[in-house]
């Protein structure tokens, strides 16, 4: 997955960077107040948990997480709460999700980030 990433964006996006296991925390921003019960709790369900991959723009912009669901995904047993979690606070941000299943070929891989950094794009540029 490291790799065909790699590739991907030396070939496509050259001047994009990605990071791996980023917390969402990180480059979620929001504003709440710490007050808020609710709001708190919102925020503490997903600030800590980490992303496989976060492709980021020049400017450092997200642009797409790709989740790698490989053998050590569900080790454990909460893997679907986890992902759950993720897949609301990232719909909710605007910031396009990516799962690949283990065993995917690199060339599926790269077809399948194209797809979906190409949708992510046409939703930042409108």
């Amino acid at each position: 997955m490291l790799y065909a990433l790699d590739e991907w964006i030396r070939t496509y996006q050259p001047d994009w960077r990605f990071a791996f296991e980023v917390s969402m925390g990180g480059f979620i921003r929001t504003t709440y107040d710490p007050e808020d019960p609710r709001q708190k709790q919102a925020f503490s369900s997903y600030s800590g948990k980490r992303v496989d991959f976060l492709l980021i723009d020049r400017y450092g912009l997200p642009i797409l997480v790709i989740e790698y669901n490989g053998t050590g995904h569900d080790l454990s047993g909460d893997a679907d709460d986890r992902m759950a979690v993720k897949r609301l606070a990232l719909q909710k941000a605007g910031i396009p999700l990516l799962e690949i299943p283990e065993k995917m070929a690199r060339v599926q891989i790269m077809a399948a980030i194209s797809e979906a950094a190409g949708a992510a794009l046409k939703v930042k540029t409108g």
